[in-house]
């Protein structure tokens, strides 16, 4: 099953399972860390990828996914991290 193909899912298991994924994988491949920040625009704090400076919001990424569909691509989102931020960080 691929994100946002089920058509009876349990949203927030989802968001938090698919998002987690995501920012595990950004977090790892940049030497990044989980932090509680606001969202641009709001006054919630969620959990969210700090990576040289910048802030990615992987969660509200898939959540946007789930709800409103296929415009929400994920290839393209990471294409444009991945461009934006270059290479991995290096680990030693």
């Amino acid at each position: 099953m691929l994100v946002g193909e089920s058509p009876e899912l349990d949203l927030d298991f989802e968001v938090r399972l698919w998002g987690s994924y995501l920012g595990e994988v950004l977090r790892l491949r940049y030497a990044g860390s989980w932090e509680l920040t606001n969202y641009p625009g709001e006054s919630v704090a969620v959990p969210a990828v700090e990576v040289r400076g910048s802030w990615l919001f992987p969660l509200i990424k898939i959540y946007r996914r789930l709800t409103i569909g296929g415009e929400e691509d994920l290839q393209g989102f990471f294409n444009t991290v991945t461009g934006r931020l270059g290479g991995p960080a290096c680990v030693n």
